[in-house]
């Protein structure tokens, strides 16, 4: 007899999440070890664990990591039937409300929204592309306590589209995302049993989040944070069962870990952790030379902007040759500003918006960049 959808389904989702790097029998303990080069680094005080340094190397590596023949099909498979089910639960209820989300909450037009004419920021199109993969239910599922195809794949879409990565690019970081998801809840289960926890959020969100920081390119480093951020949105409690039109089960499978995998790798991605609130971006931060300041005047620039703590170096406390040079000229200055590396080398257009008073020579203001091409 032949097996059923869901049968092999449940089979093949085992299939990938162990033999998508097949030399690893666990992320965590048999990884190739670090070269020197690769070693992270960490203050005394909160040094960084092996198994924490291994899975994050492990991590960072899978975007360049060649997959097998074997767990290429399988994981093209997966995406198509997460796509397809994508396709069949717009039409539902739990489908309709994501999509409402999507066209109320939309963001920056960067990703897809399945089955929808809808473009929206990469966040709301992970969460809505999640809900509408498992709202019919035709998404896989492993017997472990886990869909992963309807967190993985939203996920890995959304940053991919985020990220203009290519489709083998795209693949690995959906392996990954099946593979880290998996382990993990392998993992954690033991300690789940008495407890109130959702095992299909717990898992989702972490193979959500691998998926999001591949597709990021994210290094070991950067991975390490991603798991850190991952682990505070670690949620889900096994309630929603109680909601009879299964739109609270969408969310909690899909939806809310594909979201929350997905804004883990923005939130590294941006640089956002790397200095920002530690004593390290007081200290011996960039700032822009005299020369460079007298250049940019000649050039006629009406602005500039940094992204560091101050555009003068501020170990010499008596001298302020950049403000000085710019600002006798009228040419504006912008500092702490975050994400530069998210836009292109033109087409976009700069704003930064004050607060509506005067008599004062430094104020915090709105900044953001609009793409226009």
């Amino acid at each position: 007899m032949e097996p059923t959808r869901r049968e092999v389904l449940h089979r093949a989702g085992w299939v990938v999440a162990a033999a998508a790097f097949p030399s690893v029998t666990g992320a965590a303990a048999t990884s190739p070890p670090e070269t020197a080069a690769q070693a992270p680094t960490s203050s005394p005080d909160h040094a960084i664990g092996d198994v924490m340094a291994r899975l994050s190397t492990y991590m960072s590596q899978a975007r360049d990591r060649a997959l097998t023949d074997h767990v290429l099909e399988q994981t093209r498979w997966h995406v198509l039937d997460t796509l397809a089910a994508m396709v069949s639960g717009s039409e539902l209820a739990p489908g309709q409300a994501a999509i409402r989300f999507a066209r109320v909450y939309g963001g920056k037009e960067v990703a897809t929204v399945v089955g929808d004419t809808v473009v929206c920021g990469p966040i709301e199109a992970a969460l809505a592309n999640g809900v509408l993969a498992h709202a019919d239910e035709t998404d896989d599922s492993w017997p472990g306590g886990w869909h992963p195809g309807c967190n993985v794949v939203p996920a890995a879409l959304a940053a991919g589209e985020q990220f203009g990565i290519s489709g083998a690019h795209f693949l690995r970081a959906v392996a990954l995302g099946y593979d880290v998801g998996a382990r993990m809840l392998i993992t954690l289960r033991p300690g789940l049993a008495d407890s109130h926890k959702a095992t299909h959020a717990i898992a989702g969100v972490f193979g959500a989040a691998a998926a999001a920081g591949c597709a990021a390119s994210l290094n070991a480093q950067q991975m390490r944070w991603l798991l850190d951020y991952t682990a505070q949105q670690c949620s889900g409690i096994g309630y929603w069962y109680r909601d009879t039109d299964h739109i609270e089960k969408g969310f909690v499978f899909g939806g809310m870990p594909a979201r929350s995998g997905v804004t883990s790798a923005l939130l590294v991605h941006t640089g956002w952790s790397e200095h920002w609130s530690t004593p390290a971006y007081f200290e011996n931060h960039s700032f822009l030379t005299a020369a460079a300041a007298e250049m940019l005047r000649d050039r006629g620039a009406v602005l500039v902007g940094i992204d560091s703590h101050n555009i003068d170096d501020t170990r010499s406390r008596n001298s302020r040759p950049v403000h000085s040079t710019l600002l006798r000229e009228e040419i504006l200055i912008v500092e702490h500003l975050r994400g530069l590396e998210q836009l292109p080398q033109s087409g976009f257009t700069f704003s930064a918006v004050p607060p509506k008073f005067k008599g004062v020579g430094t104020f915090p203001v709105r900044a953001y960049a609009r793409i226009t091409s």
